[in-house]
């Protein structure tokens, strides 16, 4: 079984989150709470309660070749056309303090509870003498605690800034995150990729998520200089690391059902996911940027250098008979980014290389294929001002792309590339030697449409025009989404959002019709769904 197989994640739906998430990051604290204190006192506390209430509905039927593929039918079996595929509320509590505006600690935690999830594993009933992948068709541990209910603490460091000589330095120590570059959607192609995990399960089944619920904290030391006015230096060394958390299989928006934490088996073999004990360690990983916007320039260049294991899974074989996840070491990558505005708009590109990265692998591998890539994207931001139709709107589009550098010696056996013996095929998920992919968010405004609220209709569109991507979860050709979706702000508190999603991609059917390989997300493009989103911050 190849890797392929289980790459069909909705990866762009995945971006698209992200950015909306890096969006809110960027917008702050507007709506915290804050406690008083004693007057004159140079202490500032702010406690921040968001709830969020989301309900969803599948509004397309299963696809008969998906629902009739073992690898498939479970994902696609947990709910039907008109159920609920989630039903959740969720509440996210921030504390800050603050002292002299320099100093302090910050303390953040989610929990959420999914009424529309059971602990079962729901398959399509003419496949149950085939062997389900969860014993006894009940979900693992890990399943429970995402899609049913549970907690987890978020954010925990303290921060302070110390003067070297007429030099500032910023220093965070504890559980944070940190991000770097220009990228609006692309998790996988910036000098960002795996810097951090990312929460994909909670940014798929809970449209609406915060950048602050779906960036996940890593315990970390790191610190940003500002040498002078145009030139200043950031550094950051781990002390935690932790995979990225992906659809798990059985839930509606996973596209194999064996995958990805474990505890499962593939047709009998046990699967045990991150519970190998194969992990990287904790430390070891780091990384340094310089930022420079001179005068004559009229722009900021960052300049990166990040040695990391990665975050990304790679499913491998061992000889023992299990199947296990496995996270390319020592990865090594070089970057350097441009923002500048030009005419109103905000345009940023970033150029990458990786070396020894995980390349797509081949399923049934006992070693990661390694290799050397290049990464590039261009994106843009525009304001657009009032006009006969609404009031304001925001454009943003990014071009990605992604290209094989070289194999490393011992890997050509194992990389998932098309044409290269064992793969063979772009709608078999195969690998190109390059790939490129676009992503456009319109979102149109209409200021007090009613008396104390505000409308917005985001519309979204991306796809992978050209080839399949080298890396896990670069892109795949003719493999994207789209959504719709009208919103309501009452009072800029309430929040009231609906919108449709859907996604597509190709797949190869076998002669009994069902699905032999697949491309992107053509494994979950029978999964369109319509959602409604209440939130509320307190």
């Amino acid at each position: 079984m190849k890797n392929r197989f289980v790459s069909g994640i909705p990866r762009r739906r995945m971006a698209t989150a992200v950015a909306v998430a890096a969006a809110s990051l960027a917008a702050g604290q507007a709506m915290a709470f804050q406690i008083p204190t004693a007057e004159g006192s140079d202490v500032e506390i702010r406690w921040d309660n968001t709830v969020k209430y989301n309900v969803g509905v599948r509004t397309k039927g299963r696809d008969a070749s998906i629902y009739n593929t073992w690898l498939h039918n479970g994902s696609d079996g947990k709910f039907d056309k008109g159920d609920l595929v989630t039903n959740r509320v969720d509440l996210l509590s921030e504390l800050d303090f603050v002292v002299k505006k320099n100093y302090g600690f910050r303390l953040s935690g989610a929990a959420w509870y999914d009424a529309a999830y059971n602990d079962k594993f729901e398959g399509n009933p003419a496949l149950s003498a085939l062997p389900s992948p969860y014993a006894g068709n009940r979900y693992t541990d890990t399943v429970k605690r995402y899609y049913t209910k549970s907690g987890e603490l978020l954010d925990a460091f303290v921060f302070g800034r110390v003067d070297i000589g007429d030099v500032p330095v910023n220093v965070k120590f504890g559980r944070h995150t940190i991000y770097w570059g220009e990228s609006l959607f692309s998790p996988i192609h910036g000098v960002s990729y795996s810097q951090g995990p990312v929460d994909f399960r909670k940014a798929l089944a809970t449209p609406g998520s915060e950048a602050k619920e779906l960036f996940l904290p890593l315990s970390q030391l790191s610190a940003q200089a500002q040498i002078n006015d145009t030139v200043s230096v950031a550094a950051q060394y781990y002390l935690e690391w932790a995979p990225y958390r992906l659809p798990e299989g059985g839930t509606y928006l996973s596209s194999a059902d064996p995958f990805f934490a474990g505890g499962t088996n593939v047709f009998g073999t046990p699967y045990l996911g991150d519970r190998s004990g194969n992990n990287p360690g904790n430390r070891g990983s780091w990384g340094v940027n310089t930022k420079l916007t001179p005068e004559w320039l009229q722009a900021t260049v960052g300049l990166y250098y990040r040695h990391f294991d990665d975050k990304v899974p790679t499913i491998l074989a061992n000889p023992a008979g299990y199947m296990y996840n496995a996270y390319a070491q020592d990865v090594r990558l070089w970057g350097v980014s441009v923002s500048k505005q030009i005419s109103g708009i905000a345009f940023g590109a970033e150029l990458v290389r990786r070396d020894n990265g995980a390349l797509n692998t081949l399923g049934g591998s006992s070693q990661i294929a390694r290799g050397s890539t290049w990464h590039g994207l261009v994106n843009a931001l525009a304001y657009v001002g009032k006009t006969a139709v609404f009031d304001s709107a925001t454009l943003m589009a990014e071009l990605s792309y992604s290209r094989l550098a070289h194999v490393d010696e011992g890997s050509k056996a194992l990389f998932s590339g098309d044409k290269y013996g064992a793969c063979s095929g772009v709608k078999s998920g195969c690998s190109t030697d390059s790939a490129y992919g676009i992503s456009a968010t319109f979102t149109p405004t209409w200021f007090q449409a009613l008396p104390s609220v505000d409308i917005t209709m985001p519309i979204h569109y991306d796809i992978g025009l050209k080839g399949n991507s080298p890396v896990p979860f670069g892109g795949n050709e003719n493999s994207g989404t789209w959504s719709i979706g009208v919103g309501a702000e009452y009072m800029a508190k309430y929040k009231f959002d609906l919108a449709y999603t859907n996604y597509f991609g190709n797949y190869l059917r076998a002669a009994d019709g069902t699905v032999s390989a697949f491309n992107g997300n053509a494994a979950i493009s029978d999964r369109s769904w319509l959602s409604f989103t209440f939130k509320t911050t307190f």
